[in-house]
């Protein structure tokens, strides 16, 4: 998406692509399906070959642009350049999304795991799990107030805390949670199936509507605003004083 309008890359790979992530202003890494790693310098896409075979889910790109994905048994894959190393062995259910968070990287994923990986994310480190109560499937993951947030697909929203422990938040649905984003010092907003919108203000959870019944798939920072996107060519804008639906060139999910 470039200043002068959206642009097709074609990519000359057939994979499902799950997650993407900028390492730039021309530059990006996606992820996905048989350890599909895709890098789009100067928006030429170029697979980067992994030697793994788990499909991937998320991935994360770090300040000194080292790239964390995690993915199918619990992999959670280093990329420094184009070297790729494993950071944590398959075993255990699948993860879905990593991030930064209060000086670590977390990752969450199905059967209610919660991993974490102490200090500097640019060094070496070990993952250890975190036990948590709740065996919801965890969707994504994103940090508000230096605190990690998880999204579940039973209609929960789980903030870890020091000590390992840990608050969950009910949005009074059953509904599943697909999305979380936020930036710093602004409230974290949540996104789901039948259009739920809710947003993590301190200590309590805003269920939200736009009118959108379709599911919510993904909401981020974007230009200023925090942008969902959703079934049906969804894009709602949110800036800073109320939500507007944008007008979409596609009826696509």
């Amino acid at each position: 998406l470039l200043q002068s309008g959206p642009r097709k890359l074609e990519t000359g790979v057939t994979t499902t692509l799950r997650d993407v992530a900028p390492l730039g202003a021309t530059d990006a890494v996606a992820v996905g399906d048989d350890g599909m790693v895709l890098r789009l310098p100067g928006l030429r896409p170029s697979p980067l070959p992994t030697g793994r075979e788990e499909n991937l889910y998320g991935v994360y790109v770090t300040r000194g642009e080292r790239t964390y994905a995690v993915g199918q048994r619990g992999i959670v894959l280093r990329i420094d350049g184009t070297a790729v190393s494993v950071d944590r062995d398959p075993s255990g259910p699948a993860l879905r999304a990593v991030t930064a968070c209060g000086g670590g990287l977390y990752a969450v994923g199905d059967d209610g795991r919660v991993l974490a990986r102490g200090g500097d994310a640019e060094a070496e480190g070990t993952w250890r799990r975190i036990n948590v109560t709740d065996r919801e499937d965890w969707t994504d993951l994103s940090c508000y107030n230096g605190r990690p947030v998880a999204s579940g697909d039973k209609g929960g929203v789980l903030m870890l805390g020091a000590f390992a422990e840990s608050v969950r938040f009910d949005s009074g649905s059953e509904r599943g949670l697909r999305g979380i984003g936020g930036a710093e010092g602004a409230p974290t907003w949540i996104v789901g199936d039948g259009g739920m919108l809710a947003q993590l203000d301190r200590t309590r959870l805003h269920i939200l509507t736009a009118g959108h019944t379709g599911t919510l798939f993904d909401v981020h920072p974007l230009g200023g605003a925090m942008v969902a996107v959703g079934a049906y060519g969804a894009i709602l804008r949110f800036n800073g004083e109320r939500l507007t639906v944008a007008e979409s060139p596609t009826d696509a999910a």
